[in-house]
Order: structure tokens, then sequence, then C-alpha cells
């Protein structure tokens, strides 16, 4: 999956390569590879080893949170110059665990983002990114079940409870009783969630590529609203995979869904 470097090549062909982006639902280590050819691609523009680069800057919040002195350190190394096409990059991983003061001393780099400076912020979860980072970056949502095999005999039922919820929105629970008789099942039900990740997927590409095509989900809905949706999806999946109730892992999803809004 190829997804973070095909969506900046995007970016590059239409000049909109900004300064900060928050990527969400991984771990740093799971794009690792894929960020370091982004770096070389598209901002450094030359192939280095950017393990052994002094202008890329990596701040792990990981046992050991990252601390105000930590910060301190990035900005002093932000501040000197870049060796490399006069760009520096600093990523933090688990960006969410921040606390209040590294935060704060962040924000002003993003408020204010100096000349070649790039911000990568990684998360696994974008709803525990405080609103001010959060706001200030462009997002860009991983899923580890983008590759989801799905069964098409799953879509119509899929479109019909997007539909609902997206449409009647916690109603969906009283007004489509139906529901819960079309879907026999947990499996059933996790295959059906396959391919509403799938239709959510697909949205929130054409919202981040600017493409404008009349559907129920982008007429609804934002990058922010999607983005949330699929962390919601996704966490469905995962909880799908172990024996719970059909109809109560419904009108779960339901009620998240709908708290997106």
């Amino acid at each position: 999956m190829n997804k973070i470097y095909d969506y900046f090549e995007n970016l590059d062909k239409e000049n909109r390569i900004t300064q900060a982006f928050l990527i969400g639902n991984v771990n740093f280590y799971s794009v690792k590879e894929e960020l370091y050819e982004v770096f070389k691609k598209f901002l450094f523009k030359q192939d280095i080893n950017i393990d052994e680069c002094p202008d890329v800057y990596l701040l792990e919040n990981e046992e050991e949170a990252v601390g105000k002195d930590d910060i301190k350190e990035l900005l002093k190394n932000l501040s000197t110059t870049s060796q490399f096409n006069s760009k520096k990059i600093y990523i933090i991983n688990n960006c969410e665990r921040l606390n209040a003061a590294c935060n704060n001393a962040i924000l002003k780099t993003l408020e204010e983002p100096a000349e070649g400076i790039y911000a990568f912020l990684i998360t696994n979860n974008m709803d525990s990114v405080i609103d001010t980072i959060s706001s200030r970056c462009q997002k860009i949502f991983v899923s580890t079940a983008s590759e989801f095999d799905i069964d098409e005999k799953y879509i119509e039922v899929a479109n019909k409870l997007i539909e609902n919820i997206e449409s009647n929105g916690i109603k969906t629970i009283a007004k489509n009783n139906d529901l819960y008789s079309i879907i026999k099942d947990r499996m059933e039900f996790l295959n059906i969630i396959k391919v509403v990740f799938k239709k959510y997927t697909e949205a929130l590409n054409c919202l981040v590529e600017e493409r404008i095509e009349d559907n129920v989900i982008l007429n609804n809905n934002d990058i922010v609203k999607v983005s949330k949706k699929l962390l919601v999806i996704n966490e469905t999946i995962k909880r799908l995979n172990t024996p719970l109730n059909k109809n109560m892992s419904i009108d779960r999803f339901i009620i998240e869904m709908c708290r997106c809004e």
C-alpha cells in the first residue's frame, strides 16, 4: 500500500504541499519506509540516507514521554542551516501523548512555520490530538483495513446502512429496524462493515483531491468528519472479529457514527 506516497504525488502535481501533516491511525514504524520515500522524492528531491540525515528529527513518544527539554532541543536544531535542499523535517510519533507544555511549543512552529520546515505528526488516534494542533495540519488517514477483500453481495445492504445513517442519524435505530433482520449474524455484519469502510475511504479520497461527486457521504461530510467515521469503522471491524451480539453491535456502530457529527 502506497497511500501516503500517492497522496503526496498528487499534492506535488498541484503544488499543494503544505508544511504540517497529521497522519492518523498508524504508528511511525508502520509507515516509516513510505514516509522516507516521500521525503526523498518530494522534499529533499534527492536520494539520501534518511536514517543518517542531519535534517530529519524523530521524537519518540513511547514509554518515556517527550518532555519540554526534548522540544527545546528540537527547536534549536530546526534553527540551524539545512544541509539538503534547504529543508528540515521533524517527526513526532504518538503525538497525541504530548503534554500541554509540549503542545504549546509545537503549536508555535505550526502557527508561524519557518520556510523549509516540515512537520509530520503521527498518531494512533486522530480524535485524541488537540484541536489547536489538528486544525493546523493537513490530515492523512491511513487504515490497516484498507486492503480487505470485499464481497459484492453485501454492497446493497452496506449502501442502505450508509444512506440511513447519513440521512436519519441516530433515528436509524428506530426508523430502520429492518436492517436488524436483513443482517443475519455478526459475521455478515462484519462483511457489510468492510464494504462501508471502502465507501468512506473512497469518499475521503474525493474530498482530499477536491473531486466533486454526488453521493450522500460527500454531501453530508467534510474531511474531518469522514476521518472520524473511518476511525469508528476501523474499530468496529476490530471488535467484530471477537464474539459479540449482532444487534448490540449494530446499535453501537450507528451511535458512534452519529457522534462524529
